[in-house]
């Protein structure tokens, strides 16, 4: 029978220690290992993000082929629009003063906001995370251009921008579309435009570092709002490319109206998405007090009628909880070109169109 060294007993009784050790305190382990796993998902989103950007960049965003139906069919089981309305719920309650610079800064650094542009850049300023979303700037960050007709309405990224076909289907990304009907509501597959005009669009992405409020983009009489309820799906552009008919599906506020200039049919279209607790219209106190994000059947729609009610351009038209997507389709010329393209990072109040 073998017997033990006074070293190999020490060694069993060290290992023995640690063993017992470890299993009484596991948390450091595993919270190390939740940061190295979190430092890897991040480096793995990242390359993705850029993939995506160099696609819009290229104009080469489009769906992807494969056969993805699980994938939408999982997706849509998960409950995003309870998610949203607890995220909703969560980003009005007051912060702590003390952990107000914690929270507000981390946030600043991970999703690169620039606070120097804004009205107020004390984070203990902001007591919570609603305020902080829908910051105000200094106006002289976001001049408008006063020689365009049409002009950028939000901070963000464009994701499609182009001509409507005659068969009116809007483009999501290349080789997804949805039409009129679908987005803004029954009556607008048949919209009568004049000859000489055709409709155009463009989808523009607010990311959460982004400035959360957007503006008119020009001068416009608004002659009816449609606000539908609906699901609360991401709206990032990793989303669009496999997701049908997202923007479609999406809960929405849609400003149907005419430009001042030229009498040509005009629509504004703020769409909602997952953790967005909110969509406030600053014209629109009935929609702020019935309030967005809430229960509602999928697909009901809420319509209230104005009388001319002129908007002008630069105005602060209204203000996301969070990022998401604003969606401006309009009768222009034929000819009319944007001042853009796709993949292009904007910021209210730039030139819009040639």
């Amino acid at each position: 029978m073998l017997k033990l060294t006074r070293h190999d007993y020490q060694r069993r009784q060290n290992q023995s220690s640690f063993i017992e050790k470890f299993k009484a305190n596991q948390l450091p382990l595993w919270a190390g290992l939740s940061v190295i796993g979190l430092f890897h998902y991040r480096r793995i989103r990242r390359q993705h993000d850029e993939e995506i950007n160099n696609a819009l960049e290229q104009g080469k965003l489009k769906k992807i082929e494969v056969d993805v139906p699980w994938k939408i069919q999982l997706y849509n089981s998960l409950p995003l629009n309870s998610l949203s309305q607890w995220a909703g719920d969560l980003s009005k309650r007051e912060i702590p003063r003390w952990a107000r610079r914690l929270i507000f800064g981390t946030y600043c650094r991970i999703y690169q906001v620039n606070l120097d542009e804004a009205i107020e850049s004390d984070l203990t300023q902001y007591p919570t995370l609603n305020e902080f979303f829908r910051r105000k700037l200094k106006p002289e960050c976001r001049p408008i251009d006063q020689s365009a007709d049409l002009v950028v309405p939000c901070d963000g990224k464009v994701l499609h921008c182009g001509v409507i076909t005659d068969e009116n289907q809007v483009e999501q990304v290349k080789g997804m579309t949805y039409t009129l009907n679908e987005f803004l509501g029954e009556s607008y597959n048949n919209l009568q435009i004049k000859d000489e005009n055709c409709l155009h669009q463009i989808i523009m992405y607010l990311a959460p570092g982004d400035y959360h409020c957007f503006h008119s983009p020009t001068d416009w009489s608004i002659e009816q709002r449609r606000h539908f309820s609906g699901k609360l799906l991401s709206v990032k552009p990793s989303v669009a490319t496999w997701m049908p008919k997202l923007f479609a599906q999406n809960e929405r506020v849609v400003y149907i109206g005419k430009k001042k200039s030229s009498s040509n049919f005009f629509s504004y279209t703020a769409v909602g998405a997952t953790n967005v607790g909110s969509i406030l219209i600053r014209i629109d106190p009935e929609l702020n007090m019935l309030g967005t994000n809430c229960n509602l059947k999928n697909g009901f729609c809420r319509k209230q009628k104005w009388n001319c009610n002129m908007v002008g351009k630069g105005e602060i038209f209204g203000e996301f909880n969070l990022g998401s997507t604003i969606v401006l389709i309009f009768e222009a010329p034929k000819d009319f070109q944007f001042n853009v393209k796709s993949g292009e990072k904007v910021k209210v109040g730039q030139k819009l169109g040639l």
